[in-house]
């Protein structure tokens, strides 16, 4: 028997649609989400050139700016409730404070347990994406009639961006809370994997500061942190332990070093309100000098008048003669 002629190609192939179906709006938004989140069900996709060279693009286009734009946003709506999330967890298991002079005033915190740290710091995030997570799988059952788990593992293999698309959305509602779902889902679970890279570097500077601060000071430490070699004042303590832990670097220190030094006029290695007076009245003297020069530079240039060409021509043939008291006398 001959094998039946497949159909025609259809401008839109989707699951659970008519072949011939156009694209709504709810369709297009629901494609858009899906391509720049990069979850791609694969149940609607362009079938004809020029609708897969533009899809092409806008992936690029959704991924660098729209859908990071949009993350941001989702992860500012939820910033205060993961804020009062982790005052709870710090009021529950408060840091140990450590008085470094022994005024009485606690002066640094402790570095917590690893335990600890990682639990204050991601705990409330990981609460947030499963209330999503079980709202949303509540939706789709609700609108699609799935059961609760077909629905919770739909919503995990979504927030994931696996996006096998087994679980067909076949109504226009339900596409529209796929659309809310992705949006919030992979942005806040997004938000929670960079959390973790956050806290490790977090943590290591924690146990580096703290380490920093319980070492005991050698002549070594000294002669590294003395950078005129008269000794090494407050100023260059802070500055060096800094530059040690990683906040600062020798470069971006350098730059307003070289600022005071312009500022101090005196080279005494402070600041006074004549250093200010002074800088104050040199910044005003160069504006004002800058302003002259635009000025003189925006006057035209005034030429010489010249006499016309014929009276010149006549001048220099018959110049004109003093005339003496005598010829008037005589004319007279």
């Amino acid at each position: 028997p001959q094998r039946a002629s497949p159909p025609p190609p259809a401008d839109i192939a989707s699951h659970g649609d008519p072949p011939s179906c156009a694209w709504t709006l709810t369709d297009a938004l629901y494609f858009q989400m899906t391509s720049m989140s990069t979850v791609g069900y694969g149940d609607l996709t362009p079938s004809s050139l020029l609708s897969q060279v533009f899809t092409l693009f806008y992936i690029f286009f959704g991924i660098l700016f729209v859908f990071t734009g949009l993350a941001a946003l989702m992860s500012t709506a939820f910033a205060p409730i993961v804020a009062a999330l982790r005052s709870v967890l710090e009021l529950a298991f408060p840091g140990q404070k450590v008085d470094l002079d022994a005024d009485g005033t606690p002066d640094v915190e402790a570095p917590p347990a690893a335990w600890l740290h990682y639990a204050k710091g991601l705990l409330p995030e990981m609460v947030v994406v499963v209330a999503v997570q079980v709202g949303a799988a509540q939706g789709f059952v609700m609108i699609e009639g799935w059961s609760r788990w077909m629905a919770t593992y739909h919503c995990l293999i979504t927030a994931t961006t696996v996006g096998y698309g087994d679980v067909a959305i076949t109504t226009q509602a339900g596409r529209r809370w796929a659309t809310l779902h992705i949006a919030l889902s992979v942005a806040l679970l997004g938000a929670l994997i960079g959390s973790v890279d956050s806290l490790r570097q977090a943590r290591a500077l924690q146990l580096r500061k703290w380490q920093a601060l319980q070492r005991e000071l050698d002549v070594g430490l000294i002669d590294a942190l003395d950078k005129n070699g008269d000794g090494v004042d407050r100023l260059e303590f802070v500055l060096g332990m800094l530059t040690q832990l990683g906040y600062v670097s020798e470069d971006d220190v350098q730059p307003f070093l070289a600022r005071f030094d312009a500022i101090d006029t005196d080279r005494s290695g402070h600041l006074t309100r004549d250093d200010l007076a002074a800088m104050v009245q040199a910044t005003r003297d160069a504006e004002g000098q800058a302003h002259a020069s635009r000025h003189a530079r925006s006057l035209p240039v005034k030429s010489p008048p010249r006499s016309p060409s014929g009276l010149r021509g006549l001048r220099i043939l018959f110049p004109p003669k003093a005339h003496k008291a005598s010829d008037a006398h005589e004319m007279l």
